[in-house]
């Protein structure tokens, strides 16, 4: 409850200063690495900080900055990788372009013993 009333103050910020914003916060016990957000596009894939045990990351999305100069829209998508190499990937933002503004609060609940996280989304795009 406080990380989504802080997530909410902190969205508003952010907003201003950038076009989306992607909170992702950790629900589990342990900490969450590795974990990698990209689009259709993008220059460089973006590399979330490690995250303690219910701590949460926020992290900005700006194609005019990240993407190519020919973007014209794409998914946004969570990646991560299981105990046992294989890749995952979870929709973040269905679609979004350039000049949008919107918010993301991704949470990871629990992992299972295969290393796959159970993952909730909740994002809107204005």
């Amino acid at each position: 409850m406080i990380m989504t009333v802080v997530g909410a103050g902190l969205t508003i910020f952010l907003l201003f200063k950038s076009n989306l914003v992607v909170f992702i916060n950790n629900d589990t016990d342990e900490e969450i690495t590795d974990l990698t957000l990209t689009y259709e596009g993008i220059k460089t894939e973006i590399t979330v900080p490690p995250i303690k045990p219910n701590e949460y990351e926020s992290i900005k999305i700006n194609p005019k900055k990240q993407a190519e100069e020919s973007f014209n829209g794409a998914s946004l998508e969570l990646h991560y990788i299981d105990d046992s190499g294989k890749t995952h990937s979870e929709i973040v933002f269905d679609h979004f372009e350039t000049g949008q503004s919107g918010d993301a609060e991704v949470t990871i609940t629990d992992k299972n013993e295969k290393g796959v996280f159970i993952i909730e989304v909740d994002e809107e795009i204005y």
